[in-house]
């Protein structure tokens, strides 16, 4: 029923576009440069916006290549970006949910957490995109629970794994995944932070040695005009740069507010993970993702 509910706006925005516009279209551009890379990738073999050179456009290797392969094998469909995202949104709620059954959540309280994701993501708007902020949502929260919950479990591939997928399904994971990383060598688990390091860095290389021998930057271009708005260029200093953070937050109130209503769903439910844990988790997420 929440998955429902969230595909209704969807829906009716889809349908207002179709009525404005007399096409199917998504919300960004970012959505049709993604699409052009995939397209020419899986038809052209070229990782470009063009058939006829490369072009470092995309800083999410696996979802360009993930609609690369779609396409070779469906062809080339305007939709295979939407129906993409939501699979991923079926498969986050019902991660959440059966995360949350083990934690002890009540129906009702489920509920609420998947509507207050739906909402606050909020996934509606990240499916008018259909780029891979949903995927990105997923896997980092797959990621979190795997470092404070399966510890002494997890074999040493899927910590490759896991890293190659956080930082390419997205190269803003890398700032999650160093966090993650940190809090296991604070716990001295040596072994499997240096292993999730190590997959965050493999597709990071390797579209960067690849850029690189094609006469363009080691990191794709859409990251370095992101990087531009951190104001650092204005500051000149460090003080001024973590200044350029505070003035973020206060500039997107709304980041906060998942982390104020899962706190508060915390108090009702005894956890296996200790509530500490839990507050750093979810700290990490909502500061360094949003």
């Amino acid at each position: 029923m929440a998955y429902l509910l969230t595909l209704l706006p969807v829906a009716g925005g889809f349908a207002l576009s179709y009525l404005e516009t007399g096409a199917f279209c998504y919300a960004l551009d970012d959505s049709f440069i993604m699409m052009a890379i995939s397209k020419n990738l899986a038809l052209h073999g070229v990782w470009g916006v063009s058939p006829y050179e490369f072009s470092s456009a995309a800083s999410s290797p696996l979802f360009t290549i993930l609609l690369a392969g779609i396409i070779a094998l469906i062809g080339n469909h305007i939709w295979i970006p939407l129906v993409v995202n939501l699979i991923a949104v079926f498969g986050l709620f019902l991660w959440l949910e059966q995360k949350a059954t083990k934690w002890g959540f009540l129906p009702w309280q489920i509920w609420f957490l998947l509507m207050g994701v739906s909402i606050f993501a909020p996934i509606h708007v990240l499916i008018f995109g259909s780029m891979e902020h949903v995927m990105h949502l997923w896997i980092s929260l797959v990621c979190i629970s795997q470092v404070l919950e399966n510890e002494d479990t997890t074999p040493w591939y899927i910590w490759i794994l896991l890293g190659v997928c956080l930082s390419g399904i997205r190269y803003e994971g890398l700032f999650l995944g160093s966090g993650l990383v940190l809090w296991m060598w604070i716990n001295k688990r040596w072994l499997p932070g240096f292993l999730f390091g190590t997959g965050m860095m493999i597709p990071v290389f390797a579209l960067g040695i690849y850029s690189i021998s094609k006469g363009s930057y080691f990191l794709p271009n859409s990251l370095m005009l992101k990087a531009i708005n951190m104001n650092i260029q204005k500051t000149g200093s460090v003080i001024g740069y973590l200044y350029s953070w505070v003035e973020k937050v206060i500039l997107y109130p709304h980041a906060l507010v998942p982390m104020v209503l899962l706190g508060t769903t915390l108090r009702w439910n005894k956890l296996k993970t200790s509530k500490t844990q839990v507050w750093i988790a979810l700290a990490l997420w909502m500061s360094i993702l949003h």
